[in-house]
């Protein structure tokens, strides 16, 4: 019995011998996902600042969209200002010379309303002296 019993001792020492170094492997494992463990939280918060990075980016760009969309109305407003502004100047020309003639015009009135007065009543004298004659 003593054959069995050392065989037995040595599988038990080779077993034991196995087991040492697979529980060494294990904990190196454990290290190993321990380290990894860090390096992906840190990987993660690297993330979310790249994400809260390209949405702040993001957000920016939609409001400068906005901001030219805004430039380009004001800009559409401005011509048609600038337009109103030559309307108006042509207007207030045209009256400064309406200005300028109406005395001129007011005169040319009265010209005309005296000589229709004129005509009017020597057409009707004439017409009292064909009656007077004529009767």
């Amino acid at each position: 019995m003593d054959a069995n019993v050392q065989i037995l001792t040595h599988r038990v020492t080779a077993l034991e011998d196995t087991m040492g170094s697979v529980m060494g492997e294990i904990r190196d494992g454990i290290r190993e996902i321990a380290v990894n463990t860090g390096k992906l939280a840190v990987l993660e918060e690297r993330h979310a600042e790249t994400r809260d990075g390209l949405t702040r980016a993001f957000d920016e760009i939609k409001r400068l969209q906005n901001q030219k969309c805004d430039m380009a109305a004001f800009a559409n407003v401005k011509a048609g200002f600038s337009s109103l502004e030559t309307r108006v100047t042509n207007l207030e020309t045209k009256v400064g010379e309406i200005k300028t003639d109406m005395p001129g015009l007011k005169e040319m009135r009265t010209w005309v309303i005296t000589l229709a007065g004129i005509v009017i009543v020597s057409v009707v004298g004439a017409l009292l002296a064909l009656v007077v004659r004529g009767g």
